[in-house]
């Protein structure tokens, strides 16, 4: 075998030997928060076609706006009074990245004792899917709105409620 054959086995070997290394150290730094939001929804925040950044208020039960987009959270109605698109905003790129990466969330250190605010929210949209993650920054939580389990964004909470409130103009 002459040495150059050697030198191009050699790099592939060591092409794939890191390629591998890098398919485990991404599985292990992303796996239990995708396994919390669930296949879809990773897939959505991961790679969205849009994101929307929303602002929400409570809607008491009896308020019958006729108009206006609503986010269901349980049984409660909360109604986006702001909103804008920020897919290219500075920041949201990373804020959608750390949504997907496990040193993001607090996982054993959850505040059983608070009532959340759900004030605001990204919505993640490809075609017709859609998820809306939903903050509450009070309780340092986040869910979608179509599960009913909170995780603690303790680690993320500050800088992300600061994107939100900007990009929002608040």
């Amino acid at each position: 075998m002459t040495r150059g054959r050697l030198l191009i086995i050699s790099i592939l070997v060591l092409s794939l030997a890191a390629a591998l290394f890098s398919v485990g150290w991404h599985y292990v730094q992303t796996r239990r928060a995708l396994e919390f939001w669930g296949p879809e929804s990773a897939q959505l925040i991961a790679n969205p076609d849009r994101v929307d950044a929303l602002q929400l208020e409570l809607s008491p039960a009896q308020d019958v706006r006729s108009v206006g987009d609503v986010v269901q959270v349980d049984e409660q109605l909360y109604w986006i009074v702001g909103q804008k698109q920020v897919k290219k905003a500075p920041g949201y790129v990373n804020a959608r990245h750390a949504l997907t990466l496990d040193r993001s969330f607090a996982w054993d250190d959850f505040p059983q004792d608070c009532t959340p605010t759900w004030r605001y929210a990204l919505r993640f949209s490809c075609g017709d899917e859609s998820v809306t993650v939903l903050f509450s920054f009070d309780c340092q939580w986040a869910r979608t709105a179509d599960q009913s389990r909170q995780i603690s964004i303790a680690p993320i909470a500050r800088g992300l409620e600061k994107l939100l409130v900007e990009q929002l103009g608040l």
